[in-house]
């Protein structure tokens, strides 16, 4: 349970804590693995016995049994970092038995366009834009409405770094002043990491300190 209390699930623990849970994901993420894996090979068994092509056999289960499209990431390989990532479209049924299905004639390709600091993500529904270093614009293109509003401290969006300093505690101690101890992070790097029929991303990275994040906006 301790990997479900609500401090430990967001990383606002204190550290001893944070090294406990990260010590106990890593075990269980090893676990899950094998035994999903294990239930997709006496799954798939049968289709594979039953399939033309035995040695490419595919098949898609969707654990949430949702009827729905989806632009999936697909690998020739075990490892999603270390092979090729391809993208295709399928359709599961209420079941959550999937099928990959070809690119609708009608479905508008995402689009991805990156220069300098300034970049564009767009689909038919969401149009995203970069400049300057931060998240200027989100627009709703079938509503046409603005969905990056300013509010106090900031007119566009993108990641803050607030100070941190409890007097009292080393967590769940935070001081009404640390609102206004606060500062702006810019992207330094854009970058197109996917532009195709069927999605469309833009890899954002920004360095503070020691330390570097990158975030990734996907349309599809």
């Amino acid at each position: 349970m301790l990997n479900q209390f609500h401090d430990v699930i967001p990383g606002t623990s204190i550290r001893l804590a944070n090294e406990d849970a990260w010590a106990i994901y890593d075990t269980r993420s090893e676990e899950t693995e094998q035994l999903i894996e294990n239930a997709l090979a006496t799954l798939t068994q049968p289709a594979e016995r039953l399939s033309d092509k035995p040695e490419e056999p595919l098949t898609i289960i969707d654990a949430l049994c949702l009827m729905r499209s989806e632009v999936i990431e697909l690998s020739a390989g075990p490892k999603l970092d270390s092979t090729t990532i391809t993208h295709q479209l399928i359709e599961t049924d209420s079941t959550g038995i999937g099928t990959v299905v070809g690119a609708c004639a009608q479905r508008v390709a995402p689009k991805a366009l990156a220069v300098g600091q300034h970049a564009v993500l767009e689909n038919a529904h969401f149009r995203l834009e970069f400049k300057d270093g931060r998240l200027k614009s989100l627009f709703d293109i079938p509503l046409r409405r603005e969905l990056i509003v300013p509010g106090p401290g900031a007119d566009d969006a993108g990641l803050m770094l607030y100070d941190d300093y409890p007097l009292a505690y080393d967590a769940w101690d935070a001081e009404i002043y640390h609102l206004d101890q606060c500062r702006q992070l810019k992207f330094t790097a854009l970058e197109v990491t996917a532009d195709n029929a069927l999605r469309a991303s833009i890899s954002a990275t920004a360095v503070f300190g020691k330390s570097k994040v990158t975030l990734t906006a996907s349309l599809s």
